[in-house]
Formats: C-alpha cells, structure tokens, sequence
C-alpha cells in the first residue's frame, strides 16, 4: 500500500445554506509546499437517486417537466432527492411509484457518480429494475407528464437530443456496459 501524498490538502471546508434544498460548499486547497492556497467553491444536496425501469410489456417509462434551472421542459427517467432515513434504494422505488405508478422489484444497484466534478458534490446514485405496468387509474404528480416508450424509441430520443439529462444518459451507459437487455 502506498503512503497517502501530501498534496493536493485540503485545508478548510466551510458550508453555508442558501436554500432549503441546497448547500454552498467552501474549499480552501494548497496543492503543493510552495503554492499558496486557492479557494473552490461547489454546490451540494441531498443524495439524488435515478432509475431506468423497464416494464414486463418491454416499455420504459420516461418523465417530462418544467425545470426552472434550465428554463426547459425536460425528459428523464424517474429520479428525486434520499429523503432524511432512506436509503437509495428506497428513494429510487418510492420516485418511481410516485412519478410512474410503477411497483419494481430487486433493483439493480449500479453504482454511485459524480454528476458534474468540478462544481456539483452530490452523492448520485443510478438504479435499473423490472416492474408491471401501472394500474389504469394511476394519477401522476400534477406537473408531470409520464411517456412509455421503447428502447428503439430512447435511443432516437437521445440521438436527436430531446432525452439529455446527463445523470441519465450516464445511467443508460451504465446499462449498455453491463450488457443489459433493454429491447
């Protein structure tokens, strides 16, 4: 094993609330003996869980809504915020039974990712599962729109840049990697 190098340290690291839901985080880092410190700034939140579901009809839900920081409407896979005593995976199965009406079971836990490095420190954590299709009568979340489409479907929704929420491209590379089949 290999001692751990000095440099890059980080010296301080101060967080400062400036909203409910997010954090401004504070890093003062010297990179070397001689270097005189330089301060980092990112921004941080709750764990965030994304899941890529396909339903045992061969359909994969997808969800649109407006988000404010992009000033878009936006299609994703079902995601949301680890509420306080969750774990991911109980955050990634209420998300889809909340947005979709989706029941899964046995998700696949894929992995955690860095969603953005240099500016975002956010636990991400990506999930794929196999669930039945929705009760008719489900009723989703006022201001969502859920779609059901095919894998061919997702792949011309990502080629054409209409599907391009980049956790969740990520988490469908993920799936490609481990050979997954979505068809």
């Amino acid at each position: 094993m290999g001692s751990r190098l000095p440099f890059p340290k980080v010296l301080t690291t101060q967080k400062t609330a400036i909203s409910p839901w997010v954090d401004l985080i504070e890093k003062v880092v010297q990179f070397g003996p001689d270097k005189p410190p330089e301060t980092y700034h990112c921004l941080t939140q709750a764990a965030y869980v994304g899941i890529l579901v396909k339903t045992t009809d061969r359909r994969i839900p997808i969800v649109r809504q407006f988000r404010p920081c992009v000033e878009a409407f936006t299609w994703e896979f079902p995601a949301g915020t680890v509420d306080t005593g969750d774990t991911p995976e109980q955050a990634a199965r209420r998300e889809v039974l909340e947005e979709t009406g989706v029941r899964i079971a046995n998700p696949m836990y894929l992995g955690s990712f860095y969603p953005d490095t240099g500016r975002l420190q956010i636990e991400s954590h990506a999930f794929y599962a196999v669930g039945e299709p929705p009760d008719e009568s489900f009723m989703g979340e006022s201001g969502l729109t859920v779609k059901y489409v095919t894998h061919r479907e997702l792949k011309e929704m990502i080629a054409a840049g209409t599907f391009r929420h980049q956790i969740h491209l990520g988490i469908y590379a993920a799936l490609r990697a481990r050979d997954i089949d979505l068809d």
